[in-house]
């Protein structure tokens, strides 16, 4: 028996009384793509990037501002009990 994954095109061929795989062929074809294709998605790659970039600023921004309050508040307890 041949059966054939609809995904990656792989055929396995199955011994119909064992149930065992006795044969597997993988797909050799690549899969051909156009230049628009690859160029899209590196656009797509490059604007993911840029976003966790962005991402990953704000939030030591954030970090940063919190770090300075917690500071700031720390230096008038001090002051005050002085």
């Amino acid at each position: 028996m041949k059966i054939m994954c609809p995904r990656c095109r792989t055929v396995l061929w199955i011994d119909k009384e064992s149930e065992e795989i006795i044969k597997v062929e993988k797909n050799r074809e690549k899969k051909k793509h156009s230049l628009e294709d690859l160029l899209k998605k590196e656009v797509i790659k490059k604007e993911k990037v840029d976003e966790r970039m962005d991402s990953a600023f704000l939030i030591g921004k954030k970090k940063k501002e919190e770090a300075k309050e917690k500071f700031e508040k720390l230096i008038s307890k001090k002051s005050d009990e002085n």
